[in-house]
């Protein structure tokens, strides 16, 4: 069963938050035996709409590539016993 786990980082805020939270995001998903990705990338003065309403668009980018695919948002902060959500 392919699966991700999927977050956004928009802005030069979250970049630099995500700096800090992504790589134990990227660990997370390697322990699941999933990809990881950031859905978009963009400033947050160059994005079309609030980056809340980014979310479901980009979870829907990969609805046809995974059969499983769970969304954190950048600021979350995992434990390195997190289980398999």
């Amino acid at each position: 069963m392919s699966s991700l786990v999927l977050t956004i980082a928009h802005g030069d805020d979250y970049m630099r938050l995500a700096e800090i939270t992504h790589p134990a995001m990227r660990e997370y998903a390697a322990k699941i035996g999933a990809d990881f990705k950031n859905g978009v990338k963009a400033p947050y003065g160059e994005l079309p709409m609030s980056a809340a309403w980014l979310k479901l668009p980009a979870i829907h980018k990969y609805l046809g590539e995974y059969e499983r695919i769970i969304f954190l948002d950048t600021d979350l902060i995992l434990h390195p016993d997190t289980p398999d959500l």
